[in-house]
């Protein structure tokens, strides 16, 4: 085996048996071809998976990053709505916590005015006032703090607003109730009144106003009806219905006047019959009785020129 010369380099022989038939010297030149295709073969194939291996690592990796991404496709409206905002405890409990606060101090406000009759005087701004409370309330009640503190920070604006305009509703309302009485409208002056009283219960004009305005009805129909008697030159009746007048109202001026009046047309009555008789005596030749005639018509009308003619 030692005397074989060493043929690594050299190629490998394949020898594909072949016919017999045509002989050695025939086989020899059909084998040498197809030794070097195999060759050939192995080299390409060797060349090919190089370049293979070159595109997976240099190449590849370059048209995967310039590969355009496809855009996200859009997301579908959810049909359910977004949820609420986490809640801030801390936050709706220092909100309830002055709402509540604010609260008390209306209340107070309004119990002291519903103490000084606000419900009578208030009118429409008091039922303002009450319709503002109850949006409050029902802000409070819903949880929403911060809109019930506003609520009812407006109350307190406007029951202070209130408050300082009592003075000037008093005095409108004292006017109003005088004006009434004036006209003979019983029920505006008692309703006036009535308001002057509730924010003044001890306001002398008002008082003395709604005393008179109840009984006004009965002195306009007491003056009435001494006009009627006057008519029928009953005097003395007139003068009885105008003294009743006067008794319930002292301060009527239309029952004050119309008495005064009367009373006038009275002593001129009865001037005028004290004359009368007077002329009456002396005619008679009576002296005395028509100096005491005389002396009556001068007791009416004392310096009175008629009296001293006949006399």
């Amino acid at each position: 085996m030692s005397d074989l010369p060493e043929n690594n380099s050299q190629p490998v022989t394949v020898i594909v048996p072949g016919p017999a038939a045509h002989g050695d010297a025939a086989a020899a030149p059909a084998m040498q071809p197809r030794r070097v295709n195999v060759r050939a073969l192995s080299i390409g194939l060797l060349c090919l998976m190089l370049l293979m291996l070159v595109g997976v690592v240099f190449v590849l990796p370059d048209l995967v990053a310039e590969r355009p991404s496809d855009p996200p496709a859009p997301a579908a409206p959810s049909s359910t709505p977004p949820p609420p905002p986490p809640v801030d405890a801390q936050r709706l409990a220092k909100e309830k916590r002055a709402a509540e606060n604010i609260l008390g101090i209306v209340l107070r406000k309004q119990t002291e005015l519903e103490a000084e009759g606000i419900a009578t005087w208030g009118g429409q701004d008091y039922d303002t006032v009450l319709d503002t409370l109850a949006a409050g309330d029902a802000e409070l009640q819903a949880g929403r703090y911060a809109q019930a503190l506003d609520g009812y920070e407006k109350v307190g604006a406007q029951l202070d607003a209130l408050r300082a305009s009592m003075p000037d509703r008093l005095a409108f309302a004292l006017g109003a109730g005088d004006a009434g009485l004036a006209a003979d409208d019983g029920p505006a002056a008692r309703r006036h009144f009535d308001v002057a009283l509730a924010m003044d219960p001890n306001n002398e004009r008002g008082r003395q106003g709604m005393l008179r305005a109840r009984v006004l009805e009965e002195v306009v129909a007491l003056i009435a009806a001494g006009a009627a008697d006057e008519a029928q030159d009953e005097l003395d009746a007139a003068r009885n219905r105008y003294a009743s007048a006067l008794a319930l109202d002292a301060h009527s001026a239309r029952a004050k006047a119309a008495h005064d009046a009367v009373i006038a047309r009275i002593r001129q009555r009865d001037f005028n019959a004290a004359i009368s008789a007077a002329l009456r005596y002396l005619d008679k030749g009576d002296f005395a009785a028509s100096r005491a005639a005389l002396n009556e018509a001068d007791a009416i009308r004392p310096g009175a020129p008629e009296a001293a003619d006949v006399a």
